[in-house]
């Protein structure tokens, strides 16, 4: 990757008028000055650019950060969405947790759930993100009528940065959950 540089120089906004014509009026004062502008900037310790390197590299930065993540395969764990496969068992929560690998690029990850009967976090590290799913006892204890199943969802959310404020996208996640208790009969 480019790495661009600030142009360092001892006086980085001055400036040569070449005073090239004089313009003045009919009592003979001067009206305007046609001029040429050249850099006087002095000893040059870095030529680099007269652009903000760190801005330059920023946006070429998020340029292959974009690619990476829209173009070319970054997970090396899973691919599209996640299903997980849960049997209730009263008294024993389930979990699952697992890492998603990515190349060339660092994100950050949190995730949202459209319910409160499973709950997780994530780990950022920075070349992996570590994913865990817990069943709730909200859950857990449901009375839902053996043989029955519900999907849960969850979402794991992409950002930029670390703040969580650059959102880039999100994969979806489903909890296929079987009951095994069912309720007191009438």
């Amino acid at each position: 990757m480019t790495n661009f540089k600030n142009r360092q120089v001892a006086f980085i906004n001055r400036k040569r008028l070449e005073i090239k014509n004089v313009i003045k009026d009919s009592n003979d004062n001067m009206e305007a000055l046609l001029v040429d502008v050249f850099r006087n900037e002095g000893s040059i310790t870095e030529e680099g650019s007269s652009l903000e390197a760190q801005k330059l590299n920023d946006k070429l930065n998020l340029l292959e950060f974009l690619y990476q993540v829209l173009f070319a395969p970054y997970f090396t764990t899973l691919a599209g969405n996640i299903t997980l496969n849960w049997t209730q068992e009263v008294g024993n929560l389930n979990a699952h947790t697992f890492t998603i690998t990515f190349n060339h690029a660092r994100f950050f990850a949190k995730l949202s759930f459209s319910n409160n009967h499973i709950t997780g976090d994530v780990t950022n590290n920075i070349d992996n993100l570590e994913v865990k799913i817990d069943e709730t006892e909200i859950l857990n204890n449901f009375l839902g009528g053996i043989g029955n199943t519900c999907q849960l969802n969850f979402f794991i959310e992409f950002y930029t940065d670390s703040a969580f404020k650059n959102y880039l996208n999100k994969i979806k996640g489903t909890v296929n959950y079987t009951f095994t208790t069912s309720p007191p009969s009438v």
